[in-house]
């Protein structure tokens, strides 16, 4: 074929192209060399298969089994990136001594192992930072519930402005606690990647935190009394968010860069919570 076609262009300075059974055949025929080259194609673009030059009557002819001329369609591997930040979540939520602290503040007589959060997550957003899509940020918007325990027959009171957790003189104490509402928007950066047929992706940033509906409560008997509604407490918060997880199970840590309560009015202590989650 290549010999039939050299006549048909030996007088011509510029490539003719001729498409044959889904192959690409370009001619060339310049300064006394004919060049022919075969291009298939793979499904993405053309690939370069043979080429065949003609010089002083002399044929030389390359094949192409891993050259330059291969599309780079796997040099940035696609991938599906997607926020993991937990659909629903619950956790121990505990009242430290600061931030990254896991003991309890000084003062508060708090009991960590009945101490828990919960949470929902809606209106979730991924932005992919990279071609190959593996990192990116993850945003959502979050309401949940948190709930931090005293230990029996202590309870957190407001006097005068000034909160204190003291001794409660009551009999049959069941159980003493502070509690509060809020809604978080966590902003995180995200490594992601399949593994084993699921994406394994770890993650760390900021939230932002708006608290309200707080009260203190003890229970002894059948009673339930409120000592306050007004423990101190900042409406806005600031944390530190690390997550990591393997297909829909997530793992998190969190903690309050800022006080819970407005210092001076109360004794110092942060959040820290720790808890897995599920990504729907």
């Amino acid at each position: 074929m290549a010999a039939m076609l050299i006549p048909m262009v030996s007088a011509a300075q510029t490539d003719t192209t001729l498409i044959v059974n889904n192959k690409k055949i370009v001619i060339n025929d310049s300064l006394g060399q004919t060049r022919i080259s075969i291009y298939g194609t793979d499904g993405q673009g053309m690939t370069k298969l043979k080429e065949i030059s003609y010089i002083n009557g002399q044929e030389i002819e390359q094949v192409y089994v891993s050259s330059p001329f291969f599309p780079q369609r796997n040099k940035y591997r696609r991938h599906n990136y997607r926020n993991h930040i937990p659909s629903f979540y619950m956790g121990m939520s505990m009242m430290s001594g600061g931030f990254m602290h896991f003991n309890g503040a000084t003062g508060l007589h708090v009991k960590e192992s009945k101490s828990y959060e919960w949470g929902l997550s809606a209106l979730n957003f991924a932005f992919p930072l990279n071609r190959q899509r593996t990192i990116g940020l993850s945003v959502s918007m979050q309401a949940g519930f948190t709930h931090h325990s005293f230990e029996s027959g202590y309870a957190l009171f407001n006097n005068d402005g000034q909160i204190s957790v003291d001794p409660v003189e009551v009999e049959g104490m069941k159980k003493s606690y502070i509690s509060y509402q809020y809604c978080r928007l966590p902003v995180i950066m995200e490594w992601q990647n399949k593994i084993g047929g699921n994406t394994a992706y770890i993650g760390a940033g900021l939230s932002f935190e708006i608290r309200g509906n707080e009260r203190s409560r003890y229970k002894y008997g059948k009673e339930v009394v409120t000592p306050t509604h007004d423990i101190n407490l900042h409406t806005t918060g600031i944390n530190l968010e690390i997550l990591g997880g393997y297909a829909g199970i997530v793992f998190y840590l969190r903690s309050s860069l800022t006080p819970l309560l407005k210092t001076g009015f109360a004794p110092t202590c942060h959040t820290t919570s720790i808890g897995w989650g599920v990504v729907f």
